[in-house]
């Protein structure tokens, strides 16, 4: 994909006067452009490996993270010195009020960290008045929907002491290693996998830059609680016996060419933004690779326990079955409740199948299944 111009910045040097002025600055300037470009080389790498790691710890574990920022905060604004203290950059909270995205923000971008939160990438300045600091985050999580940010649209950023405002000044679609124009004001980049719906290792990136505007005081009172506080996250069991879940069922040990997420019912915001889609749909995965496992043993037996009442189709027993197609999962929620995944694929280059998966108690069991 062809690079798009940065709205909002100005990729025109200084003329030589200019940068004899202030040839301390674009030293500093170049030096972050390096590092920049260098980092989403490096976030593009270790993103390939995100939908092994999701797992219904990634899910909770963000919100008790978020939880104890919170409480972080609070505890210094209640401390003797909280009324006259300043805000420092920091680990935080990134407040996204169009998207009503809330999310704690933590040092690091290997994928054991963004499988929980938001990464601030160590080579960078943390966000403020004077640094520019890339934050990124996986697609189809945190920053699923930060494409439709805009110019002019306000990004928070919560710290003990105060609220550090930022306002969007560019997006654009590039590639690992692109280099980025910051000026002396501090500011913040978000960057994650392009399209934001990709369920596949993608090294396109898409980001959106934002400038420092102002530090307004943060207090008890105004701190926003966690969107995700209600958000029904299962851990789900797949109902395989332990001869079927010995084979490997997850997608750690099974080869499955991915396609895209998207969202059927009534899904809020807060859900479509956390680590519960990726939760979830892993879950679905498994009982997907059981099911493949079975009609291809043709275990009859195993398949009534995956998906009780269901009539799997005959042509489907006994073959190595495989996708020649990619797999799009489409996750049916209910404001913040999952309640079912459909999975849309074509085996063996001749079966587009489409499996309907539900919620029964804590299982995740096959509804229906069919060929055309």
């Amino acid at each position: 994909m062809n690079e798009t111009p940065s709205e909002g910045h100005d990729d025109e040097d200084p003329s030589p006067s200019e940068g004899s002025k202030k040839g301390g600055a674009r030293k500093k300037l170049r030096l972050l452009q390096i590092v920049i470009g260098v980092i989403l080389l490096l976030v593009a790498a270790v993103g390939i490996g995100y939908p092994l790691y999701w797992n219904h710890r990634s899910s909770t574990g963000s919100q008790i993270i978020l939880k104890r920022q919170i409480q972080n905060i609070k505890r210094v604004l209640n401390s003797p010195a909280g009324s006259t203290c300043v805000a420092k950059p920091g680990p935080g909270i990134l407040d996204v009020p169009k998207l009503g995205l809330f999310a704690s923000v933590v040092q690091g971008i290997d994928p054991v960290t963004l499988e929980t939160s938001i990464g601030h990438d160590p080579s960078t300045p943390w966000p403020s008045k004077t640094g520019t600091g890339l934050l990124a985050a996986h697609d189809v999580s945190f920053f699923s929907q930060i494409d439709l940010l805009r110019i002019g649209d306000e990004i928070k950023y919560v710290v003990p002491c105060g609220v550090m405002v930022f306002t969007v000044t560019g997006h654009q679609v590039t590639r690992p290693g692109a280099i980025f124009k910051f000026g002396a004001v501090g500011g913040i980049v978000l960057d994650t996998c392009w399209p934001t719906t990709a369920l596949f290792y993608t090294p396109t990136r898409y980001i959106v830059t934002a400038q420092y505007l102002k530090t307004v005081p943060v207090s008890t009172e105004n701190l926003k609680q966690p969107t995700e506080s209600s958000i029904t996250i299962p851990n789900l069991v797949v109902p395989a016996p332990p001869a079927l879940v010995q084979q490997g069922i997850t997608l750690s040990t099974n080869s499955q060419i991915l396609g895209t997420m998207s969202f059927s019912g009534s899904p809020s915001s807060a859900f479509i933004q956390s680590p519960a889609t990726l939760s979830f749909e892993a879950s679905g995965l498994n009982l997907w690779f059981a099911m493949l496992h079975s009609l291809s043993q043709s275990r009859t037996d195993w398949l009534k326990l995956l998906g009780p009442g269901v009539t799997f189709p005959s042509q489907l027993l006994g073959q190595k079955l495989y996708s020649t197609t990619p797999l799009y999962v489409d996750e049916i929620v209910n404001s913040t409740t999952p309640v079912g995944i459909s999975l849309n694929t074509t085996l063996n280059g001749k079966y587009p199948v489409v499996v309907h998966e539900g919620i029964e108690g804590n299982k995740i069991v096959i509804t229906g299944l069919s060929v055309s």
